[in-house]
């Protein structure tokens, strides 16, 4: 009987993890670093995920690719509007030419992130053993105890999202409650507004905590005794709830997006190509480009 792995990689996630984390570029400026990344780790965690192959050990790299949101944008079209276009070199497009070239294995869904492609990858799976490859507290909401793990990078460090992690971020003892803390507080890093400015954390999350992450349990925690009448009248307005509830369906990671599996050939020498002429990598990916 054998055990699978399957790792969920956040393409664009990682694409940028390596630009900034390698500064080699080529004569005329253009960064290369992310290549050299991204190949280095893929080896290597190929390699992890193999070594056990002969004892019926199995170890499966998906990686998801970024669409634009349109289905968020016509929800929320102010969705993101905040984040200025960036000024670097975009890495992206550079490692999926590589993930086409390498054989390897892209999930995608037009008019969606690929938070939202994971996510609807990983509920429809049939391993018990699954790792999301991404320092993106969005995807928080996917693990699962005993399934699902989320691997970051924190600090420097490589490592599995913990509970002291979630509970450091957002003082929340449970992973699925994620979406509904930050439906309330909002996410400015994705240009979304809290329901009502200025709320006391203290105070609103333990009835999050206690909310099993779904709004209608969170307002019928609002009717405690314990919970202050200015908070309890802030937040049971219609207007609130409605603001709530569109929040909610804008973070809340999708799980049925009908997404498109695409599985590639390894392009013939590649790899031996990358092995032998590493600084091609340094200097220009021209070489390997035209193996």
């Amino acid at each position: 009987m054998s055990t699978e792995c399957t790792m969920v990689v956040d393409t664009s996630n990682l694409a940028y993890r390596f630009m900034f984390a390698n500064g080699f570029k080529k004569t005329d400026g253009e960064p290369t670093g992310h290549i050299l990344g991204f190949l280095n780790w893929y080896i290597k965690t190929y390699s992890d995920l193999h070594q056990f192959k002969d004892s019926g050990w199995v170890g499966n790299l998906v990686f998801a690719l970024d669409r634009r949101p349109t289905r968020k944008l016509d929800l929320y079209p102010e969705y993101k509007a905040n984040r200025k276009k960036r000024d670097t070199y975009n890495p992206v497009p550079d490692i999926e030419r590589l993930l086409r070239y390498m054989g390897c294995t892209t999930i995608h869904c037009d008019g969606e992130e690929a938070d939202d492609v994971m996510a609807s990858y990983v509920a429809c799976s049939d391993s018990t053993n699954i790792v999301v490859v991404s320092s993106d507290k969005d995807m928080y909401q996917l693990v699962e105890r005993g399934r699902v793990r989320q691997q970051a990078t924190v600090g420097g460090f490589v490592g599995y999202v913990s509970h002291d992690d979630l509970y450091d971020a957002y003082g929340l003892h449970r992973f699925q409650d994620v979406p509904l803390w930050k439906a309330v507080f909002g996410d400015s890093g994705d240009n979304i507004k809290p329901v009502v400015p200025r709320l006391r954390k203290k105070v609103v999350t333990p009835i999050i905590n206690g909310s099993h992450g779904t709004i209608q349990s969170f307002y019928e925690h609002m009717f405690r005794e314990d919970i202050p009448d200015d908070i309890r009248k802030k937040l049971t307005t219609d207007e609130c709830r409605k603001k709530l509830e569109m929040n909610m369906e804008i973070i809340k990671l999708k799980t049925d997006v009908n997404h498109t599996v695409t599985r590639y050939k390894l392009l013939k020498g590649f790899l031996m190509a990358y092995l032998n002429k590493k600084e091609c990598v340094v200097d220009g990916i021209e070489t390997i480009w035209s193996v």
